[in-house]
């Protein structure tokens, strides 16, 4: 019969007298596996019966390879680990009994050797001689100086040659020989085992039973890991995009045996950028004893990156000396999940939506610890997107699609993209060329196009102004008409914006049309009144709110107005669309914050405006309960406008007529520049000429890290926000040839704050150059190739004259 023999890091009880392990006892009365420090020899039964197969049809001395190179990985740092096997084929004792071989030292370098030594061994072959093999090992033992071993023996069979094992364990130990021998049974007879049971209590170790491979795996692992063991309990079915958390159990074992110090859990995500949190993602739990079951759990929140469909984690286990134990688990968020609303009308079919635009549909304002502001793929973060958005409130979070960044116009949206991002309609070609079909498109825009935060701003520190020291505080008020140029600039900005809501609408249509898609509602949202009030009653701020003196002053009347007259034009606009057959909608969100949260309430649902962040890209958004006003309000209108809210198949397109007959023969760069200190530059400067191209427009003299508007006012034309530096420097790069702005004389102008923190609009005279049409150039070409073959005419007859040929042969 054979022994297999492997080391095993944690001693039985030595009054263990079954082959099943022994019945849990107090943490205080175990024994360690390996009592005397961290060496061990591995005693290797190789006898013939070892090839034989378990009940799982594995060969058994194949299943104790394994199970050990499984777990040597597994050893402590700092353990040091030797192989002896038995019987040796080629030496004997002197008593006759084959003699045990030395295969590896006890070393900690022999843990790297392992896996070649197990893979050389010679094939299973001869008895059993169990005590000679123990005799072996402590004379190896004692002529190394080594005291402070475990030695661990399996083997599947009783011995066959020498004194009996149990016998000779009770010899070395009453010689003062300091072996502690574990011993495993590996499908092993009855008589077999009593006598290894024998062996470990004679010797104070411990013994371990194993009837097949997965068995002798698991005794390995508690004789050779690290005595540390993970159970993950984590969520089986999907987790809804938009729970708050959701939890994950894990339980911390300690083998009987075994014994851990500084105990240490840490859970990461290993996708780092999907946003996900945890709470306290290292847990330390201290030292922990034989036996010992710890459980504990972690509170997780989704990941803010909505197109994720799952997250895989991994939990590491660390302790002092042992090598860390890693496990991975995977989580299923749930793409159909719509957070609990009850959709109205067509909102219900809905699955897929794509939203464009502004701060208004990016989130700016509503980013949260456990809700930030996130990133997909190419993504910028001064975009400003959460999933705290109003769309995310209403739709699952793997639904929608988040194209809109803070501080969009609408040229940002077909024309020039912002922050190195391409603009909005080229990105959701992108994902229309996949295949991808949204069947809605959500959009807020214009606010920026007459730079309606800023007004706001402007308006709540122009109301700041103490009436003692300037006789008009709203002087600088731009929704005020006591303002001057600034009021007839704003008006003026809003007169452009019909014209610039209808020319997105068309040109996001003509993205479907172009791939024979159809063009699914475009559904566009109005501003949410930032100073709401009950009708027929005053408007009620709290204490001494910014916009305090400004409603006081009777001036709130002129600043609601230029709201609703932004919204007015948004209807203008969405109508003309609907004239040349676009499927777009105005959604009723204007009252959708009630007066009891407005602007100067004192439960806001905006973010509040003041003095200490006035420069916040956030003032004046919408916060998170501001959103989910809005996602009602959407509701609400979606189920009073029934059947009418639908797909429909478009077929629009447009380009200046102008344009299509020009072309850019070279790329061109121009520059102009504009200065806030300066605010009548036209008055002063010559018209600067320009072209169709590159066009970098430089801004100074302005109040530091304060917005800007730039527009054309002869179209009018919204050409771009800057967001000015510490300097109030700030400069935007437009594509002229992208815009509809015909050639001849213009006007640049820059509504912002000036150096002495005045709002004013600066203007710049230009004149655009007509470009080339393609058939001048066409004409010029053929001009030159003519006059090439005329002057090679020339040179030929001026040839054959000098020669005396004559331009005509001679007639017969």
């Amino acid at each position: 019969m054979t022994a297999a023999v492997l080391c095993l890091m944690m001693a039985l009880p030595a009054a263990a007298t079954t082959p099943s392990p022994p019945a849990p006892t107090a943490p205080a009365a175990e024994k360690p596996y390996r009592p005397t420090g961290t060496d061990v020899l591995i005693l290797l039964d190789t006898s013939g019966s070892m090839e034989d197969r378990d009940n799982k049809s594995v060969a058994k001395i194949a299943a104790a390879k394994g199970a050990i190179l499984e777990q040597i990985k597994h050893v402590p740092l700092d353990a040091r680990i030797g192989l002896m096997t038995y019987p040796s084929s080629t030496t004997r004792s002197s008593g006759s009994c084959p003699s045990a071989k030395l295969q590896l030292p006890v070393s900690n370098s022999s843990v790297a050797g392992m896996g070649s030594a197990l893979a050389t061994l010679p094939k299973p072959d001869g008895g059993t001689p169990t005590s000679q093999a123990m005799l072996d090992a402590a004379a190896y033992l004692r002529s190394e100086g080594l005291t402070e071993v475990t030695i661990v023996l399996v083997s599947d069979g009783e011995s066959n040659c020498g004194d009996k094992p149990c016998e000779t364990a009770k010899k070395l130990k009453s010689e003062n020989i300091n072996v502690i021998v574990n011993t495993v049974g590996f499908d092993i007879s009855t008589s077999g085992q009593s006598e290894l049971e024998c062996v470990a209590q004679a010797s104070g170790g411990r013994y371990a039973s194993a009837q097949n491979s997965d068995e002798i795996k698991q005794v390995i692992q508690n004789q050779l890991g690290n005595g540390l063991s993970l159970e993950i309990a984590a969520p089986s079915g999907n987790i809804p995009m938009f729970e708050e958390s959701f939890s994950v159990g894990v339980t911390v074992s300690v083998a009987a045996g075994h014994s851990a110090s500084g105990v240490q859990l840490e859970i990461t995500d290993k996708d780092s950028k999907s946003g996900s949190t945890v709470q306290r993602p290292v847990m330390s739990l201290g030292n922990l004893g034989s036996g010992t079951s710890i459980p504990t759990k972690w509170v997780i929140r989704p990941p803010t990156n909505p197109l994720l469909n799952k997250s895989t984690y991994q939990v590491v286990l660390k302790s002092n000396g042992r090598t860390a134990v890693a496990q991975d688990f995977d989580i299923f968020f749930d793409h159909d999940y719509t957070t609990g609303a009850n959709l109205s009308g067509t909102l219900q079919d809905f699955k897929n939506i794509v939203v464009l635009g502004d701060s208004y549909s990016s989130g700016e304002g509503a980013g949260t610890p456990d809700r930030p502001y996130f990133l997909v793929g190419d993504q910028k973060e001064q975009c400003h997107r959460t999933k705290n958005q109003y769309a995310n409130w209403l739709f699952s979070p793997e639904r929608v699609r988040i194209l809109a960044c803070s501080g969009a116009t609408t040229f940002n949206v077909y024309g020039t993209g912002q922050h190195g991002e391409q603009n909005q309609l080229v990105q959701l070609a992108k994902m229309l060329d996949t295949g991808y079909r949204p069947d809605a498109v959500f959009l807020s825009i214009s606010g920026n196009d007459i730079g309606f935060s800023q007004i706001a701003m402007s308006c709540a520190e122009s109301a700041l102004i103490d009436k003692a020291l300037r006789e008009n505080p709203l002087a600088y008020c731009p929704a005020s008409p006591n303002s001057g140029a600034l009021y007839t600039a704003t008006r003026q900005l809003i007169d452009s914006v019909p014209d610039q809501v209808r020319k997105t609408l068309v040109r996001t249509a003509g993205v479907f049309e172009e791939r024979g898609a159809e063009t699914p509602p475009i559904i566009v949202l109005q501003y949410p009144e930032l100073l709401a009030r009950d009708k027929g009653q005053p408007l009620k701020c709290t204490g001494d709110h910014p916009f305090q003196t400004l409603i006081l002053s009777a001036a709130f009347s002129d600043f609601a107005l230029t709201q609703s007259r932004l919204n007015t034009a948004l209807e203008l606009g969405v109508a003309a669309a609907k004239r040349e057959k676009v499927p777009a909608y105005v959604a009723r969100t204007q009252r959708a914050i009630p007066p009891g949260h407005n602007l100067c309430s004192s439960d806001p649902w905006f973010v509040p405006v003041t003095l200490k962040d006035r420069d916040s890209s956030e003032n004046v958004h919408p916060n998170t309960q501001g959103h989910q006003a809005m996602a009602a309000a959407i509701n609400t209108w979606a189920g009073v406008q029934g059947g009418d809210l639908k797909p429909a198949v478009t077929s629009v397109g447009e380009n200046a007529v102008w344009k299509k007959a020009t072309v850019q023969w070279w790329p061109t760069e121009s520059n102009i520049y504009v200065d806030l200190n300066q605010p009548n530059q036209s008055a002063i400067l010559p018209t600067s000429k320009d072209s169709y191209g590159r066009t970098v427009i430089h801004v100074t003299g302005g109040d530091p890290l304060t917005g800007t508007t730039i527009f054309v006012k002869s179209k009018p034309l919204v050409l771009g926000s800057v967001q000015l530096d510490e300097n109030g420097n700030g400069t935007l790069t437009v594509d002229l040839q992208a815009t509809d702005l015909p050639p001849g004389d213009h006007t640049v102008n820059v509504l912002g704050t000036n150096g002495e923190g005045e709002p004013v609009v600066a203007t710049v005279p230009i004149s655009l150059e007509q470009p080339f049409p393609l058939l001048f150039w066409g004409v010029g070409l053929l001009a030159i190739v003519l006059l090439i073959v005329g002057l090679r005419i020339l040179a030929r007859d001026s040839a054959n004259k000098k020669h005396g040929v004559p331009d005509t042969p001679p007639t017969s």
